[in-house]
């Protein structure tokens, strides 16, 4: 298409030189000398020889220019492509119904949960040739979608964040592969804004009463008695530490292929600092709590149960600890992931159809210092 558009604008351009180029064959002509004419004709027609040629290179050129860009536009493509196949999944991410079992403490209502979580390379390396290694930006984040409740102060069915968790992980292996060795360093937050620095200091840990309560305590319990449960009151505040991570984790083998053989343990310590964990709104509160005693121990155990080619269910137990009361305040997660994959004849081995039971602390930090007990039905994918 370039060569023929040049073609036509070479041929439009020879128009407008028409007339130059008679007046040039008419002077060629007039020549009585034979040999003068001759070298005059040949004169004028390696000049056009060399405008064809030119034109020509000029098109040949658009033309490699043009397969260039289409060359570069795919190589960018694939690029783009590969680097979002670089993404990966830290933990399961989970989409599902969830809500409050057993007592109604906290009053969570029935709502649709999501569970975020992914991990990208920023920098990777090889030891002795063989073994990767990689600096890992990672990201976990969990929502309360309120889409299942009618109660007014529910009315925009909002999103609410109860944990924002980015960081930065370096990762090693070790051996074959299937040991690795994690050193992070994280903020954990519940995305919210409201706590006590809205009112005055407070004194509820020297048995204050409501009347000197601090404003801040005053608005919570307020919303409290309007929306008849703590589960609004607690969905506003901020709550947020900073921590290191230190894990190790074996697999049954190393690429993480969720196979009928896999298994996996991990065990992991936190040292939390800089926490926003104040209980203020308690007035009889005696003990303040900290989010050490509750958390920074952690536990979690996989295993592939596959009694038959169609039925493979993955189990999952978690359990987490404060580092200050180890055996006081344990608490745990344990979860059967159904394999879609078999039954659907899906090409994924990691859709799992999932149900899990929580009793413990810190599943919402908002309420770190109530126990809770959740359930949740969804699909889990890695």
């Amino acid at each position: 298409m370039i060569r023929v558009f040049l073609l036509v604008s070479i041929l439009l351009f020879s128009i407008d030189l028409a007339a130059a180029q008679e007046d040039e064959l008419a002077n060629c002509a007039a020549k009585t000398d034979v040999e003068t004419k001759l070298k005059c004709f040949e004169k004028l027609a390696n000049a056009a020889s060399k405008k064809n040629k030119e034109a020509d290179g000029e098109a040949y050129k658009d033309e490699s220019s043009n397969k260039n860009g289409d060359e570069d536009a795919e190589v960018k493509s694939l690029t783009n492509l590969w680097s979002i196949a670089k993404l990966e999944s830290d933990d399961p991410n989970f989409f599902g119904l969830s809500g409050q079992a057993g007592d109604a403490k906290r009053g969570v209502r029935n709502h649709i949960e999501f569970d975020i979580s992914i991990k990208y390379p920023l920098w990777s390396w090889t030891h002795a040739g063989v073994i990767p290694n990689n600096l890992f930006f990672v990201y976990n984040g969990s929502y309360d979608f309120q889409a299942l409740t009618n109660d007014d102060i529910y009315d925009s069915k909002p999103i609410i964040s109860t944990a924002q968790n980015p960081g930065l992980a370096l990762e090693w292996k070790i051996g074959d592969g299937t040991k690795k060795f994690r050193f992070a360093y994280f903020h954990h937050s519940n995305g919210q804004t409201w706590n006590e620095s809205h009112g005055e200091e407070d004194s509820t840990l020297s048995g204050a009463t409501a009347t000197n309560t601090s404003q801040a305590a005053q608005e919570f319990n307020a919303i409290v008695k309007a929306a008849g449960g703590a589960a609004p009151a607690l969905e506003r505040l901020s709550r947020s530490s900073l921590y290191w991570q230190y894990r190790y984790q074996w697999m049954s083998n190393a690429n993480g292929d969720i196979d009928n053989k896999w298994a996996q343990l991990q065990l992991e310590l936190r040292y939390l600092h800089n926490t926003d964990d104040k209980i203020f709104w308690d007035p009889l509160l005696t003990h303040q709590p900290r989010l050490q005693d509750f958390d920074g121990i952690r536990l979690l155990g996989e295993k592939m149960w596959s009694p038959s080619e169609y039925f493979r269910v993955l189990w999952r137990l978690k359990l987490q600890t404060g580092t200050t009361s180890v055996f006081d305040n344990v608490g745990g997660e344990i979860s059967a992931g159904l394999n879609l994959r078999n039954i659907w004849k899906l090409s994924t081995r990691d859709l799992l159809l999932s149900l899990y039971y929580y009793s413990g602390y810190a599943k919402d930090i908002a309420s770190y210092h109530t126990r809770t007990k959740h359930w949740g039905l969804g699909l889990e994918l890695r």
